[in-house]
């Protein structure tokens, strides 16, 4: 305000032009508010209409943008992908505490105490919901695998390689043929005269299709692997001289005969197994693995259906309770041992196992009803595998609880949410309380309405060595495709769906039987968005100028903007 009042005085009592750009918008318009908010209303429009010449939005996200929803979800790397990894790109766009400044409205969240301008602090309608939804979710479950803390003792896989056993180990569990997960290494520990190695909670997620048949169909089974660095089976020890072997006789009579009448043969086979084992430590050295015990399958079919229905019964919430299994994980080098050549013991290992149904609730909106929009989207193929994927319509408030944002939810709802002036919807929705507003912005650009979303294949939730891991839950559905009735007015790439210079959009303030017109956005905020200001028609003077192909940052250095803005200026 002291800068503005500043500016007047020296411009010999002139009111200022309040221009703004992007984000700024939201800014100005909430400052107007502000100054209502600060001075009363009588004397702050006093002050507005003296100080205030004309409001001027360019490129204005008055009702949000859908790209501020996945820069949380998928990350946004601002244009910096030289510099930035993915990681990175998902940190800076979950940092970021304005975010939630720009999410889109929708309707069908109204429920929601941010999106609603109470009404006795604003006399409006809401205004239209986006032509699409902006969240289009993959139709999945999820199995949870969890991994307790526990100690598995190493006494059957070390017995015959006891000068020369294994110093880390790492768990891989194997769900169906085609996913495996794993623990990070660790180190053996030798308590007193027999190993061990302890294994901290972990934690999986596993996409899977959406009911309980199909995912058992997919994953029939789970198998543990116990596996440590290296390739080709693990070193043995020597047989001593004394080894209680009831071959032993026959061993003795064989190393005479091989170094005796094959010594040529058995000088070259030694000099070939030093090479192979040579290679093989430089493969451990590259990270290749041997596996050195695993369990058989275990077919988990009936206790996942089992736990399911047991809590169903017990009047519990969709999805089962934990099914607990205890595999056998027994030595990969089947050498039998002592006199009487007994079989080495399995050792016991714990997982426990949850499937849990799709969270997605379903939506009432009209809008999305009327329109289909669950029809819109498809999968690419339609193999055997797939040919049940199915998409549903979601708003950004379900997913990104989904997703665990809890931190950019707190925001939303505490912070923009109990503020009086309404950065979100007073400050937003609302005609601003000035005399004049001349909107400026670009169109019929490619720009971003949705996207469509899958669950990540699998996500490790919690990390053994206490790192800090930055994983998404759920990431762009690449395969993810437009039906016939949805490739008419958008297009997708990628999972990101774009509106176009083709696509119909209804006209604010057009009472005309044919209000549809064939327009985008500016590449950034989308159409819908962008003329929600001449929704402000009636309560105050609102002029909107669209510049064809100006690009949302570009249309600044755009020659007809320059030209608008000097008109307004009365230089023009």
């Amino acid at each position: 305000m002291k800068t503005i009042e500043g500016l007047y005085s020296k411009s010999n009592n002139t009111p200022v032009v309040l221009l703004c750009h992007s984000m700024g918008c939201k800014v100005g318009h909430y400052l107007l508010n502000f100054v209502l908010h600060q001075l009363g209303k009588t004397d702050g429009e006093a002050w507005i209409e003296r100080h205030i010449h004309s409001y001027v939005p360019v490129g204005a996200p008055h009702l949000g943008a859908q790209k501020s929803i996945r820069s949380l979800v998928d990350g946004d790397k601002m244009g910096l992908d030289a510099f930035l990894k993915k990681d990175e790109g998902l940190m800076l766009g979950r940092s970021l505490g304005s975010a939630p400044w720009l999410f889109p409205f929708e309707s069908f969240d109204g429920v929601h105490s941010t999106m609603i301008p109470p009404q006795s602090a604003v006399e409006a309608t809401l205004p239209q919901s986006p032509p699409i939804p902006t969240v289009i979710l993959r139709d999945e479950s999820v199995i949870k695998i969890s991994l307790p803390a526990q100690c598995l003792q190493l006494t059957s896989f070390v017995h015959n390689r006891k000068r020369v056993p294994p110093t880390k180990l790492r768990l891989a569990i194997q769900i169906g043929n085609d996913v495996i997960v794993r623990t990070d290494f660790v180190n053996v520990t030798k308590g007193g005269s027999s190993l061990h190695v302890n294994f901290t909670d972990d934690t999986w997620l596993i996409a899977c299709p959406p009911t309980i048949e199909q995912t058992l169909i997919l994953y029939p089974y789970i198998q543990l692997h116990l596996e440590e660095p290296g390739t080709g089976s693990a070193p043995k020890q020597r047989r001593g001289i004394f080894h209680l072997d009831i071959l032993w006789a026959f061993r003795c009579v064989w190393c005479l005969i091989k170094w005796t009448f094959f010594c040529p043969c058995a000088v070259m086979w030694k000099l070939g197994h030093s090479v192979v084992q040579g290679a093989k430590r430089g493969a451990a050295l590259l990270g290749q693995i041997r596996v050195i015990g695993q369990s058989g399958r275990v077919d988990w079919q009936q206790g996942v259906i089992a736990s399911i229905s047991k809590t169903n019964d017990d009047g519990g919430e969709g999805g089962g309770s934990l099914y607990h299994i205890w595999a056998k994980i027994q030595t990969t080098d089947n050498v039998r041992y002592g006199f009487f050549l007994k079989k080495t013991t399995p050792e016991e290992i714990q997982i426990k196992v949850k499937w849990e149904p799709s969270t997605l609730t379903s939506t009432t909106s009209t809008s999305v009803c009327h329109r289909s929009h669950k029809n819109a989207v498809k999968y690419k193929t339609h193999d055997n595998r797939n040919k049940n994927i199915s998409y549903n319509s979601c708003n950004s408030n379900q997913l990104l609880q989904m997703e665990g944002l809890t931190n950019s939810m707190h925001l939303l709802k505490e912070t923009y949410g109990n503020d009086p002036l309404g950065p979100r919807t007073l400050s937003a929705m609302t005609a601003p309380p000035v005399k004049r507003v001349v909107a400026i912005y670009g169109i019929n650009l490619p720009t971003e309405v949705s996207c469509a979303y899958k669950r990540n294949p699998f996500v490790r939730i919690s990390m053994s060595n206490e790192r800090h891991s930055l994983e998404q839950l759920f990431v762009l559905d690449k395969e993810a495709a437009l039906s016939k009735e949805g490739s008419v007015s958008h297009v997708i790439e990628q999972g990101v769906i774009n509106e176009t210079k083709e696509t119909p959009q209804k006209i604010i303030g057009d009472s005309s039987a044919d209000n549809i017109e064939r327009k985008s956005g500016d590449g950034t905020v989308p159409y819908w968005s962008l003329q929600h200001c001449r929704s402000w028609q009636g309560k105050c003077d609102v002029t909107v100028h669209e510049i064809d192909s100006a690009e949302h940052r570009a249309i600044l250095n755009d020659k007809r903007f320059h030209k608008i803005l000097l008109e307004l200026l009365g230089y023009g």
